[in-house]
Order: C-alpha cells, then sequence, then structure tokens
C-alpha cells in the first residue's frame, strides 16, 4: 500500500524513489548486522513463575524478549535441537541441555531443555528451585525470524519493481547507487573478515581467513576501478543489468 501510494515521474527528479530505495536499503543493512551480530539476551527466573513439572523437573515459561523481527528457537520440531539457551543457578553453568523430559524428572543434577517457549530444568542437586535461596538465570542469542526475513525481502522486491522505471531513466543515480552498495559490502565483508562480528564459524580462535579476503576485496575494488577509469559502455552493453 505504502509502494502504490507513491506516484511520480519516471523522468523527474523527486525523492520518492530515492527515499523507497533508502528504506529498502537501511532495512536490509539492519537484517545483515542482526544476522552477524546476534544480541544476546539474560534473564532471571521468577520462583513464582516456576512450576513443579513431575520429580526433579520443574517448568518455566522462557522470560526473554527478543526485538522485533529476531526470536529466541527452542528444541522440537523440524529444528531439532536448535535451542541455544543456557541455564545458570548462581552465575554456575547447569547441564547437560538438550536432556530428555524423562531424564530430567527421574534423574535431575542440572539437566534442561529448552523447548518451545518453555524452559524444562533441574537444580545442580535436584532440590527445589522455588525454596532452596539460589538465584536461576539463563542467556540465550537471538536469531532473525523467518517473517523478518521474508518481509524485508518482498520490501526490496515491491521498492525494486516500484523505482525501476525511474532507475533506467535516471543513469547517474543508478550509477552512485550501485556504487553505495558496492562501498557498504566491501566494508562489511572486511568488517567480517577483521572478525569484527565475533567468529565465522563455531572454531576456536580468531579468524584465519583475513588476508585472503582483504585480497580478494582488493582485487574486486581494483578491478571496479579499471571499470569505472575505462569510461562508459559501448552501445547496447549491459552493465549491471542495465542497457
Amino acid at each position: 500500500m505504502m509502494i502504490a501510494a507513491l506516484r511520480y515521474s519516471p523522468t523527474g527528479r523527486g525523492a520518492k524513489p530515492l527515499v523507497a530505495i533508502a528504506v529498502a536499503g537501511v532495512a536490509t543493512l539492519l537484517l545483515l548486522l542482526a544476522a552477524m551480530m546476534p544480541p544476546r539476551l539474560k534473564g532471571d527466573l521468577e520462583s513464582a513463575s516456576i512450576a513443579l513439572d513431575a520429580g526433579s523437573a520443574y517448568l518455566v515459561r522462557v522470560p526473554l524478549k527478543p526485538p522485533i523481527g529476531l526470536r529466541v528457537i527452542g528444541d522440537g520440531g523440524a529444528g531439532g535441537s536448535s535451542a541455544q539457551l543456557q541455564l545458570f543457578e548462581d552465575g554456575k553453568p547447569l547441564g547437560p541441555g538438550h536432556a530428555a523430559h524423562t531424564a530430567i524428572r527421574t534423574e535431575g543434577h542440572g539437566r534442561y531443555s529448552h523447548w518451545g517457549p518453555n524452559l524444562w530444568f533441574s537444580s545442580s542437586d535436584s532440590s527445589d528451585p522455588r525454596s532452596n535461596g539460589r538465584r536461576y538465570s539463563i542467556e540465550a542469542t537471538a536469531s532473525i525470524h523467518p517473517a523478518a526475513a521474508i518481509g524485508i525481502v518482498l520490501l526490496d522486491a515491491m521498492v525494486l519493481i516500484f523505482a525501476w522505471p525511474w532507475l533506467q531513466a535516471n543513469e547517474r543515480s543508478r550509477r552512485w547507487l550501485v556504487y553505495g552498495g558496492f562501498a557498504i559490502a566491501l566494508i562489511l565483508a572486511a568488517l567480517l573478515a577483521m572478525g569484527a562480528f565475533g567468529r565465522v564459524n563455531s572454531a576456536d580462535g580468531v579468524p584465519k581467513d583475513t588476508a585472503l579476503v582483504l585480497a580478494t576485496l582488493a582485487h574486486a575494488v581494483v578491478a571496479r576501478w579499471s571499470c569505472w577509469r575505462s569510461g562508459p559502455p559501448a552501445p547496447g552493453r549491459r552493465v549491471f543489468g542495465f542497457a
């Protein structure tokens, strides 16, 4: 509806296409940053919200509130054992996580399971966590909600359709938009290679591919600069998908 409401002349110099492109660009950039720097959420388990399940197992709803567009994944469904939640007792980690609920009930001793929106857990000595005087806290890394990712993709597609005539009619603006996107991609890739967003994989140690990635980026910059210095393309040649 917002995109359809914007009206402009394809050959004009109105700001509406640029505004739409800027909004989509910022939304996409925020999505990428959230994927590369997912927030770490923390919360305490209030004794009043903890209920006895059976045996040594206690049940509580996970109190973490992720930002809009993000979610905290629990085990279950097609994701299998995908939960990343960690449980602490007086600051000390409990475990193992991803435990079977039957094992939590019968064996206890710190076993827990983040299943869906709830947490089944036991204390380190299988005592009642509501009255043993210990503090229980949780931490989890949020991830992008699939609905948010789909929404951003649809927004980008609608903006592209909306701004396509304007992009075709405004070569200079089109060129600067491409250059700007290229520069942002280079900066993000360089920061990622240097470990600015943490480890790329779960292996210990700093990223070991920094030199390779930076060399690739340098080649890309030189190649793009050479294309720019060589002047406009020959008639009929397509550059970045535009004739």
